[in-house]
């Protein structure tokens, strides 16, 4: 089905188009020194949001939200401001970015809680970025769990809260978006749980 869809897209598309070239980069630099929470493997941040670009890209959305989602992170993460992201890509770009960035000034749960609150009023194309993004960290600690024990660790929460999370930004986002991303991100929940 995927493969269907990435070939339909890439007949009618160009494969990367100038918006999402100029956002693979601007997201490699400025996620540059950056790493994933992998304690076996040292593998760089950029791979998680050019992994959420490709999901998105995959499930059909148009250039701006793969744009954002390989951008999803640099608010939060990078200290880019909403304004800089407006002008360098497009408003809309600058709107799916902040829809699903955290404030990181509070602790685990009340980042998590007004997080999900956003969600509950942010732009459907907001929702298929947290998807995606869910998505490839729910993968990732999947794959880590079966290496490493104590992958729950890591986090600032312990697995059943991360799971009460998880499940309560599907159910956010089931409600108002109809995709196979949705398909998928309740499959790797449900793959964690047990």
């Amino acid at each position: 089905m995927r493969k269907i869809i990435f070939l339909k897209y890439m007949k009618n598309k160009f494969a990367y188009p100038s918006l999402v070239i100029q956002a693979l980069e601007a997201a490699s630099r400025w996620h540059e020194g950056q790493w994933r929470k992998d304690p076996k493997k040292k593998i760089p941040y950029i791979s998680h949001p050019v992994s959420v670009g490709f999901l998105l890209q995959i499930a059909g959305y148009d250039e701006e939200v793969v744009a954002a989602g390989i951008l999803h992170d640099v608010i939060e993460d990078c200290g880019i401001k909403e304004n800089s992201l407006a002008k360098e890509f497009t408003p809309r770009v600058a709107q799916i970015v902040r829809d699903v960035s955290e404030p990181k000034k509070y602790s685990w749960n009340k980042r998590k809680e007004i997080y999900r609150e956003h969600l509950r009023v942010s732009s459907t194309d907001a929702l298929a970025v947290a998807c995606a993004d869910h998505i490839h960290n729910l993968k990732c600690i999947l794959n880590s769990s079966k290496t490493n024990k104590g992958i729950w660790k890591m986090f600032h929460a312990t697995k059943q809260e991360k799971m009460y999370h998880e499940i309560e930004v599907l159910k956010i986002i089931a409600k108002r978006i109809k995709t196979p991303l949705v398909k998928e991100y309740a499959e790797i929940i449900s793959k964690l749980k047990k």
